[in-house]
């Protein structure tokens, strides 16, 4: 697939998608509600769980960005993080400026700023994904931040998301203060197969203006990705990213033809199913200036499958690829030489044997069609100088 799909379908889905795109479906709004109400008081600890691509890691985001408005928030990814990294993330999302300070300094002025925060009634929030993957120095530290307190009251509000059931981890020794806090668990949902439906639609448009999205992502289409996926939100993207690649990789592309002399590029023209006259003529299609040119001196017929070149009984001939033609199906990059000039082929289908006998060449057929596309000219030439 080129590059240039592969840009549309991953703005759309998946971890290159524009953040913006948040698709409210039922999951993830009962998970937005849990959220808001587990932090609704001082002492909050909210956890969130489900398995890889349920969406915790939008969710979590998401709403951090909404209540960060008021209060200050980190979001950090645990994974494999040490005490250092979560400090310093820490401090660095909620705007504390710091330099290059020992750990004991660095701990005493995060202490600080979350007692004032505290003290004026706006308690932080920490949100850690990926918590299962923590190291013991991190779940330690964590400990230590969940117990800190300002005039009886908690000073740091705490959503945890990971995969796995948190009471196990919550029962080890290292984790008591966080035990002690009651924390309320939520897990995540799928999509149902309408919701999927809506999802995949709704981001492919919004990302990409396309109304491809009919022959994209069909009725019939969604539902098998819902089934394949399950209704989570990660293998749906995932599938969708495959699904756009594979369309575009079957459907066919548009021929051209490059003309250019001197190895200069002069213009480029679209060839959309149908038959175009090259010439010297001002009344061609493609307009070849050069002495060595005929008026109609060839014509291109461009089918689904394949695309014919016919030489008009031209003075001086026709040849594609140095070989002098009277009549060639064309393939990619064939290159043809009118005079100085040189027309290169591109975006040609690629074509069986059969297709070549399913193409009536006979010369009788092919005059009948200049001969109609002269006169349908000549019509519009006349009328045209009629109205001047």
């Amino acid at each position: 697939m080129d590059s240039a799909h592969k840009t549309l379908s991953s703005k759309a889905f998946g971890e290159h998608a524009d953040p913006r795109l948040i698709i409210a479906y039922g999951a993830y709004l009962a998970a937005r509600h849990h959220l808001d109400s587990a932090l609704d008081h001082a002492g909050a600890c909210a956890l969130l769980s489900g398995p890889p691509g349920s969406g915790k890691t939008t969710t979590i985001r998401e709403h951090a960005a909404w209540i960060g408005r008021d209060v200050p928030v980190a979001v950090i990814d645990g994974a494999g993080l040490s005490p250092r990294q979560l400090v310093d993330g820490m401090l660095a999302q909620f705007g504390v400026k710091h330099r290059d300070l020992s750990d004991e300094k660095l701990l005493g002025l995060l202490g600080r700023f979350l007692a004032e925060m505290t003290g004026k009634g706006r308690v932080p929030v920490l949100c850690v994904d990926n918590f299962e993957r923590t190291t013991a120095s991190t779940r330690t530290l964590l400990n230590w931040l969940a117990a800190l307190e300002e005039h009886s009251r908690y000073s740091l509000r705490f959503v945890i998301a990971g995969t796995t059931d948190f009471s196990a981890i919550l029962r080890e020794h290292s984790l008591r203060s966080f035990a002690q806090r009651r924390p309320t668990t939520w897990s995540m949902n799928p999509l149902d197969s309408q919701e999927a439906c809506l999802y995949l639609r709704t981001k492919w448009l919004a990302a990409n203006d396309d109304d491809n999205v009919d022959t994209v992502f069909p009725a019939d289409v969604c539902l098998r990705l819902h089934a394949e996926s399950k209704g989570w939100p990660g293998l749906l993207d995932e599938l969708a990213i495959n699904e756009a690649e594979n369309f575009e990789r079957q459907a066919p592309t548009t021929p051209r033809v490059v003309l250019t002399r001197d190895g200069k590029t002069l213009r480029i023209f679209s060839m959309p199913p149908g038959n175009y006259v090259v010439g010297r003529s001002k009344l061609s299609d493609i307009q070849v200036d050069d002495r060595f040119v005929s008026n109609n001196h060839a014509l291109l017929q461009v089918y689904r499958n394949a695309v014919l070149l016919v030489d008009l009984n031209s003075t001086n001939g026709t040849t594609v690829n140095s070989i002098q033609v009277r009549t060639k199906i064309l393939r990619n990059d064939d290159v043809i030489s009118l005079g100085h000039h040189r027309l290169k082929i591109e975006n040609t289908p690629a074509y069986t044997p059969e297709v070549e006998q399913q193409i009536d060449i006979a010369e009788t057929q092919t005059l009948k069609q200049l001969d109609d596309i002269r006169r349908a000219r000549a019509r519009h030439t006349i009328a045209a100088l009629k109205h001047k």
